[in-house]
């Protein structure tokens, strides 16, 4: 929708008009759904929490490919409007003020680009909640609620609005921890989508070139007004009345209107045709110029939008934002002895990957696991063995075997055998050592046995043994 299609007043049920679009039937990525009403920030909320209802159960079963097939395409797409856009500008054609937008940025938007292909593993999709049914079966919903963001706020990216955004929405449904650290590349991706829907828009600038080339045609190449009528002319002319079969776009008619104006000696039929195809439309000629026109601002906001979010996603502090909306991060946080808020950052992200972990083995949700964690942290609180009362303990210590055993938790003999092995590193490193070792050691001695050197000679070089085999 275009900034003339907007509504001045986005209160009451103007706005929550935009609440019918959230259903498990729509195609949230569809060039015709990224443009939506702006909505204030109370609003904006009110949606999240429509959205999250509208989203339903997810899924981590069947395929995640669909939105890496979905990029791939969007990239393919954004080449070619780049490369038609470059060949408009070698042709010398006035550009539009989004196509200015376009070109100038073009290394941002490839910037963009490498970060999703880089920042987009086949493995970090597979463990994202993922829409159930419909056609969006297999898209993240962490995708959903990002595109939905963009989309009504015109890709204007305020780190504020997009919290609480978030927020409202885990008022319905809890987002994991691997849901809120793919927000900045579901936000790029989505910006990448909008962008690359007004790059095709502008690089079908072919129809202004077309228009140019009929007003040619119906003027003459001479710049003198009034111009002979030739045989070349009156020929332009008839073919211009009985072709269009199909409805010319806006952009054809305004430009080859403007053309005609532009000359006194202007066929009068052509102007005549130019005023029955815009009644298709209902509306006149200067009406379709005028809404062609507000049209064009509005694509320059929304590229200009979508460009500057583009650079100002680099320059945000995501792990500032996950602390503020992440549940999980609330609940360790609360940790008796206060230790998990004075850790560091590396420490604290092995804890979360503890939770993620141990919730996907248990099949319960991240929340459980912290709250268990904590509570069997809070229990004790007080207690001589103060380590006991930390959170940390539980998720990465010797209290995980309290914690899975609290959580009805068996966990299967790999899962059991990896975390012996974290539990008892020196042992699972050194101890292979020293068996390989005394190994080689004997079985050089048995060796030196056989050719019958004598014992006290295999004695005295017992430690040159020690050492080579070390």
């Amino acid at each position: 929708m275009h900034v003339n299609d907007r509504p001045s007043d986005t209160h009451g049920a103007a706005a929550r008009r935009s609440f019918s679009n959230i259903d498990e039937a729509t195609v949230w990525d569809d060039p015709t759904y990224l443009r939506g009403e702006i909505l204030t920030d109370a609003l904006l909320q009110e949606h999240a929490g429509a959205l999250a209802r509208a989203h339903g159960k997810p899924t981590t079963q069947g395929s995640a490919r669909p939105l890496r097939r979905r990029f791939l395409e969007t990239r393919q797409l954004i080449q070619r409007a780049y490369a038609s856009l470059a060949q408009g500008a070698e042709r010398k054609r006035d550009p539009s003020p989004a196509e200015l937008w376009l070109l100038d940025n073009s290394h941002v938007v490839e910037g963009q680009l490498r970060e999703i292909e880089e920042d987009l593993p086949w493995g970090y999709l597979v463990e994202l909640p993922r829409m159930s049914r419909g056609p969006m079966k297999g898209y993240p919903l962490v995708y959903g609620l990002c595109l939905d963001y963009l989309r009504h706020t015109d890709c204007h990216l305020d780190l504020g609005a997009l919290a609480r955004f978030v927020d409202a929405y885990q008022r319905e449904r809890v987002l994991t921890i691997g849901e809120l650290w793919a927000i900045p590349i579901m936000l790029r991706l989505g910006l990448v989508l909008a962008v690359g829907a007004l790059a095709v828009s502008e690089a079908r600038a072919d129809d202004r070139d077309l228009a140019e080339q009929w007003a040619l045609n119906l003027l003459g190449p001479s710049a003198v007004s009034p111009a002979p009528v030739t045989a070349a002319r009156r020929e332009a002319l008839a073919r211009l009345l009985r072709s269009h079969k199909q409805q010319p776009s806006d952009a054809f008619l305004v430009t080859l209107l403007k053309r005609l104006r532009e000359r006194e000696d202007a066929p009068a039929e052509a102007i005549d045709w130019i005023a029955n195809q815009t009644a298709r439309l209902q509306a006149t000629p200067d009406e379709l110029a005028r809404r062609y026109h507000v049209r064009q601002a509005a694509d320059q906001v929304s590229v200009g939008n979508a460009i500057t979010s583009m650079r100002s996603i680099n320059s945000v502090d995501w792990s500032e934002f996950f602390r503020a909306t992440s549940h999980v991060e609330a609940v360790l946080a609360r940790d008796p002895i206060g230790v998990y808020a004075r850790q560091d950052d590396a420490t604290r992200d092995r804890c979360r990957h503890a939770v993620e972990r141990l919730a996907r083995s248990a099949r319960r949700s991240e929340m459980d696991v912290a709250r268990t964690a904590l509570g069997l942290a809070e229990y004790c609180a007080g207690a001589p063995e103060e380590y006991r009362a930390h959170v940390g303990y539980y998720l990465l210590d010797e209290g995980r075997g309290e914690l899975q055993a609290a959580l009805a938790h068996r966990p299967p003999f790999h899962r059991w055998f990896g975390e012996l092995v974290e539990r008892r590193p020196g042992l699972f490193y050194l101890g292979p050592l020293a068996l390989g070792t005394v190994g080689l050691a004997l079985l050089a001695w048995f060796g030196l046995s056989l050719v019958q050197v004598p014992l006290v000679v295999r004695v005295l070089v017992t430690p040159a043994l020690l050492l080579a085999a070390s």
